[in-house]
């Protein structure tokens, strides 16, 4: 079976928790019929700069990547590298912000101690079979009026 390419940009800057991430997506890698390659930063500046040039398909962003400025931060990734899957994991207590930062176009707003591997193989399943409809569907749109090629990427 070939398997899919997905690329997952991980934004968090607490040592200790990336290495509890690189265990969960290495048991999604596991779980789903996914390719999936994982680049890792700490800073909002390095996930601006890594957005832009790798592309990723979805960001799992620490809110403490950008604290109070998250919700902004949101729109500028999504300025970056339109129709970026975005989620963000949430400090324990600040589950009032999920709200926001699904109103600010993220996919999903998580507490992240309730992230585990089985929420994040559905989140990049759901986001994996997202990419394929669209992709799909802008080969159809091309098909029917080549002129929006260049429109469409």
């Amino acid at each position: 079976m070939t398997l899919m390419a997905f690329r997952l940009l991980v934004a968090e800057r607490n040592a200790e928790f990336l290495q509890t991430l690189e265990e969960l997506t290495g048991a999604v890698r596991g779980a789903l019929p996914i390719d999936l390659e994982v680049r890792e930063v700490v800073s909002a500046h390095d996930t601006s700069a890594v957005l832009r040039e790798w592309r990723p398909d979805a960001l799992l962003l620490d809110w403490n990547i950008a604290a109070e400025q998250t919700v902004p931060f949101l729109g500028e990734l999504q300025v970056q590298l339109p129709g970026i899957r975005i989620m963000v994991m949430l400090p324990e207590t600040a589950g009032e912000y999920r709200r926001a930062v699904w109103a600010a176009g993220a996919c999903a707003g998580i507490p992240r101690d309730r992230l585990d591997a089985e929420c994040l193989a559905t989140a990049l399943c759901i986001m994996q079979r997202a990419k394929l409809r669209e992709t799909a569907l802008r080969n159809r749109v091309i098909e029917a009026c080549p002129s929006l090629a260049e429109v469409l990427g």
